[in-house]
């Protein structure tokens, strides 16, 4: 993920001809796809090797030379300079999800390609689902694992410290304690410079707070929620005491609701879409609800109101939440990637009337 401070950009390098080059699949590189992928260089501040799996499990990766000087223009959008990577394990329901933390592999391979200085950028992971089917080293937060974890991290990304880690989800088979304590001796060690969490419950990041508290170790500082238009329970009113009382901040995902805040399901399921994969079965139902989707309508005559595509309005939304510090997003194309990044210019745009007329459409 690439980052300007409010919205994150979720790179995926898709399935174009540079990837299929390393496996020697037949392409032609004046095809349109592969023109697209150069294209990123010109929206991106770069573009680096992303790795991931098809739903037949084999993975495909972009070439080298998306990282090598190109005869075409590079230039920063919106300030991007902030990245971030997961080491899951491939999961049938999630088939482009991580790649057994090779992800990290690659990043940390364009991250020192590009030639930046460590000052420049910001790096982040998480820590939970684990790489390794052995006891005590998946789905958990206990101290062998943590331990463990983000030394592997560390050596595939080839740095010395991250400068944020999420304990990517909660542990119920592990005393909050024993996470809290390995989790502030990480960043006492000075492998990550700040520590929090992600869709744990508010009394779970209390009790981490406080335990910290008593004992003068790191707090965790940050979160990790659902959040969208559709979506506001937890951000709202869960959270809604932590924002003043320890300071939390968010980096939200899922602002567009899967995709269903784009609009481009009002007419059913388009072909090429997330919901036509393999393994997104269960997403077909949410995005399709009848319910849903006469509020995205609705949503839709406002961004056409005012001048601004529905994603643009649900971004901004997001984003104009005080206590939101970043918004996740994630794009398949450069033309996304401009949709996205350019949401920030219609925060001026939701006024008060705006943002009352969304609610009568969200909350009711």
């Amino acid at each position: 993920r690439i980052s300007n401070g409010r919205l994150t950009l979720n790179v995926v390098s898709s399935w174009w001809a540079d990837e299929a080059k390393k496996y020697g699949i037949p392409f032609d590189e004046h095809d349109d796809r592969y023109a697209r992928t150069s294209e990123w260089l010109d929206v991106l501040t770069t573009t680096w090797r992303q790795q991931h799996t098809t739903h037949q499990g084999r993975y495909y990766t972009v070439e080298d030379n998306l990282l090598s000087p190109k005869p075409y223009p590079t230039r920063t959008y919106s300030g991007i300079e902030s990245l971030s990577s997961i080491p899951c394990p491939p999961s049938p329901a999630f088939p482009t999800l991580y790649a057994g933390g090779e992800s990290e592999k690659i990043m940390g391979e364009a991250i020192r390609k590009l030639g930046w200085a460590r000052h420049e950028y910001v790096v982040s992971t998480k820590l939970f689902w684990g790489l390794y089917p052995d006891v005590n080293m998946r789905n958990t937060l206990n101290r062998k694992y943590l331990s463990q974890a983000i030394d592997g991290s560390l050596k595939r990304f080839g740095l010395d410290f991250v400068d944020l880690v999420f304990c990517h989800r909660p542990d119920a088979n592990t005393p909050i304690e024993e996470t809290v304590w390995a989790m502030s001796d990480m960043v006492s060690a000075g492998k990550a410079l700040y520590w929090g969490t992600s869709e744990w419950s508010a009394d779970e990041i209390r009790a981490a707070y406080d335990i910290a508290d008593a004992h003068n170790l790191h707090k965790p500082l940050m979160d990790q929620p659902q959040y969208n238009i559709l979506w506001r329970d937890r951000v709202e009113k869960e959270y809604k005491r932590l924002y003043e009382d320890i300071g939390l901040g968010l980096t939200i995902w899922s602002p567009l609701a899967s995709g269903l805040l784009t609009g481009k399901y009002l007419n059913g399921i388009p072909e090429g879409s997330r919901a036509t994969l393999p393994g997104y079965e269960w997403l077909k139902n949410t995005l399709t609800d009848e319910g849903r989707n006469k509020k995205v309508a609705l949503l839709k005559e406002i961004s056409d109101e005012l001048g601004i595509t529905l994603t643009q309005l649900s971004l901004a939304w997001c984003a104009k939440n005080p206590n939101v510090s970043t918004v996740i997003t994630g794009a398949s194309s450069p033309e996304q990637v401009r949709e996205n990044m350019t949401a920030l210019d219609a925060l001026p745009l939701l006024t008060k009337d705006v943002m009352d007329r969304i609610d009568l459409i969200s909350l009711f």
